[in-house]
């Protein structure tokens, strides 16, 4: 192989086997004829048309979406953490409003909670009626006693 400037080129023809190498092989007269007409292709950025700086700016574009993707990826995941989270905080939700249904339900019922306490309720407007009544017939009673 030889160095040239920008880069290094790989004879790939100067390494193939010669005519001879091949008959000693024991190849047919097709593998003889195209040992002899046929070459290989070339592996030289410079047979290519292409420089070691255009290599290298492919390079680096290449390097640059690569990290691009990365950083994709990353947000991604950091999405996908926030979903965990909010699941999970959807999750203790659900749970805090079964506790409250259940709590809502003890206070409703008519035989205890809010059912219970308006029952006593009654119980007391009964008695204050009934007291109210007592205090107005002892008030009547007095005012007729004296002027």
């Amino acid at each position: 192989s030889s160095i040239s400037g920008r880069a290094q080129r790989l004879d790939c023809a100067a390494m193939a086997p010669s005519a001879g190498t091949w008959a000693d092989m024991g190849s047919s007269s097709w593998a003889l004829s195209f040992s002899s007409t046929a070459r290989a292709p070339s592996t030289s950025f410079a047979d290519q048309g292409v420089s070691m700086h255009q290599m290298r700016n492919r390079v680096v574009a290449q390097t640059r979406q690569l990290e691009e993707l990365r950083n994709q990826v990353a947000s991604l995941q950091d999405a996908g953490a926030g979903v965990r989270n909010m699941q999970m905080q959807v999750k203790e939700l659900q749970a805090n409003v079964a506790e409250c249904m259940s709590l809502a339900k003890r206070i409703v019922d008519p035989k205890g909670g809010v059912g219970e306490l308006a029952r006593d309720l009654a119980v007391i407007k009964g008695k204050a009626v009934e007291q109210d009544a007592a205090s107005k017939m002892a008030k009547d009673t007095v005012d007729k006693l004296g002027p």
